[in-house]
């Protein structure tokens, strides 16, 4: 007997019952139910074997020997709350709430029961039933208060706002206004649209903190959720006498002057808004930037949003949101090298935001400034050495000034690195390739742009320079060819494609076909580059054109791109390779 009460206290202390739960001899009828030892015994042993199954999760087993205890002692609450509990888990949420009622029912001091019962009734929509079992809870103990919102909660999760209303108002009653009270109350307010009475609350939590005004802006704002603009602007006036530096109730105004298509008072207020200390950055970088974008109302311009944002850097000279909107605004009007100025003070106040050197390495490349690009990058890959983009912008300054050792060294350094991004992958390996070139690597490099073109067979800026080379070294010129065609059918008549395609031919010595496509070239542009003009001479030359030859070589000198025979040429009016 003693090690079956041992076990039965064990299992109890891991079930949801107290001891004292277990033998309620009190029948429906509120008769005692004597037990003999013997019942006593047997029901003490279905119990336990009850508790073992639900404990291994065998809930068909628990169940059975949970209904063996009810033959013995069917006015057990304890009983019953353990069958609530399995069909609950099992989501038999009705048989839950039947087992749990008759708990309640047997042991009426069992706040468990009826908290899990109140749970239940609200899983199966039954509000009412759930409130009215909270409230009994706290009839029962009104020192625990915690209840009554609990049941307020339930009837605003539900939409019974009038309900809901009415319990905050007996807590009231009972324990006082309080500022989380009153806040509650607004929300349920609002929702009945009973101003007068949101108003009044108002007033009590001014009265808790006067200092406060965020309690006459929460008014304000319900006002204007439900329409009432004009209620709402006399509020946010009278924030403005009690507090003329919060820079918010003049945002409202001129949010208001704006609904109305207002536009002089609409910038007065703005204007006076931006003025003051208080204002979030990010909040109002955001508000500008859409009356950027969505400005077809008013028609604001630009220059008086560019305005704004002065006023605001002159207010705030090293904020950096403000200094980064004015940058995007020069870059959106295309003033590039303002622009850039402007991150590049960004990046010196705040180094460690990689967003910032992104922008101010893609202007560097836009306004092609090769030596800035060249500082920049290296100081961001420096800082951010996981971030690709810098490495693929170093590379194009490297190459541009030549320095095809340093694409190496730096590429070869970046073999740990992992690149996500393919076109960056594909972008790295270009400049390789250009590099071995720039080397005279030609073999390899060659290698590399077979490579990428494997990849990417439509690289139209490796098809051409491809065939380019080939074409100086009159190496596998069909090859050529056929890759600065394709360059021709994916992007059309292109100049740059045009003279490599007329300069394939004329290394292939097909003098009349090379003639065509560079006059081809000529109706889409004249040619500025040395180089260009020096092939247009070179080809009227060999189409026995001589008077042609020497204008477009004579054109041709002092351009950078020209090759030191262009003199000789010029002097002997010939044509030497």
């Amino acid at each position: 007997m003693h090690k079956y009460l041992l076990l039965l206290l064990l299992l109890i202390s891991f079930s949801n019952i107290n001891a004292g739960d277990i033998h309620i001899f009190k029948s429906k009828t509120e008769k005692e139910n004597i037990l003999s030892k013997k019942q006593i015994n047997n029901f003490d042993f279905a119990f336990i074997e009850a508790l073992k199954y639900k404990l291994i999760g065998n809930n068909k087993l628990a169940i059975k020997w949970f209904k063996k205890c009810l033959k013995i002692d069917k006015s057990s609450a304890a009983v019953r709350g353990e069958l609530a509990s399995i069909y609950y888990s099992s989501n038999e949420i009705k048989k839950a709430i039947s087992y749990l009622e008759d708990a309640v029912y047997y042991n009426n001091n069992n706040r468990w029961y009826k908290l899990e019962l109140s749970r239940l009734y609200y899983k199966r929509e039954k509000i009412f039933n759930s409130c009215k079992v909270l409230h009994s809870l706290y009839t029962e103990n009104n020192e625990d208060i915690s209840i009554l919102y609990l049941e307020a909660s339930y009837f605003s999760d539900f939409k019974k706002w009038k309900q809901a209303l009415k319990v905050y108002n007996f807590i009231e009653k009972e324990r006082g206004s309080s500022l989380n009270l009153s806040l509650l109350k607004i929300k349920i307010l609002s929702n009945l649209k009973y101003y007068d009475e949101i108003n009044n609350e108002l007033e009590k939590l001014y009265k808790i903190n006067p200092k406060n005004l965020e309690y006459y802006a929460l008014l304000a704002n319900l006002y204007s959720k439900n329409n009432k603009e004009e209620e709402a602007l006399e509020i946010y006036k009278k924030i403005i006498d009690l507090n003329s530096k919060d820079a918010y109730p003049y945002l409202f105004m001129a949010d208001f002057y704006k609904k109305k298509l207002d536009i002089i008072s609409y910038k007065k207020y703005l204007s006076l808004a931006v003025e003051k200390d208080n204002i979030d950055s990010p909040f109002m970088v955001k508000y500008l930037i859409n009356l950027l974008v969505n400005n077809e109302d008013l028609d604001i311009e630009k220059s008086y949003i560019q305005e704004l944002v002065n006023k605001l850097i002159s207010l705030h000279p090293e904020n950096v949101y403000y200094l980064a909107l004015s940058a995007d605004l020069y870059r959106f009007s295309k003033k590039f090298n303002k622009a850039r100025d402007i991150y590049i003070k960004i990046c010196e106040l705040n180094p460690y935001v990689y967003k910032h050197w992104e922008s101010l390495i893609l202007l560097d490349s836009e306004i092609d400034d090769y030596p800035s690009l060249l500082i920049h990058t290296s100081k961001v890959i420096d800082i951010f050495p996981e971030h690709i983009l810098p490495y693929v912008l170093k590379s194009q300054a490297l190459l541009i000034s030549e320095r095809y050792s340093d694409i190496i060294r730096m590429l070869d350094n970046m073999e740990g690195l992992h690149i996500q991004n393919k076109v960056y992958a594909l972008q790295l390996l270009i400049f390789r390739g250009e590099a071995l070139y720039g080397l005279n690597k030609v073999a390899d490099a060659f290698n590399v742009f077979d490579a990428v073109l494997t990849i990417s067979p439509d690289e139209v800026g490796v098809l051409n320079n491809y065939s380019y080379y080939l074409s100086l070294r009159s190496e596998n010129l069909h090859k050529a060819e056929k890759m600065i065609q394709k360059c021709l059918t994916l992007k059309g008549d292109d100049p740059t494609y045009l003279d490599t395609y007329a300069w394939v031919l004329f290394k292939m010595k097909k003098y009349k076909q090379a003639l065509f496509y560079m006059k081809r070239l000529l109706n889409v542009e004249e040619p500025s580059s040395g180089e260009v003009l020096e092939h247009l001479g070179d080809i009227f030359y060999m189409n026995n054109l001589k008077k042609d030859a020497l204008i477009y070589w004579n054109k041709a000198l002092n351009k950078p791109g020209s090759t030191k025979l262009l003199e000789r040429k010029i002097k002997e009016e010939k044509y030497f390779k």
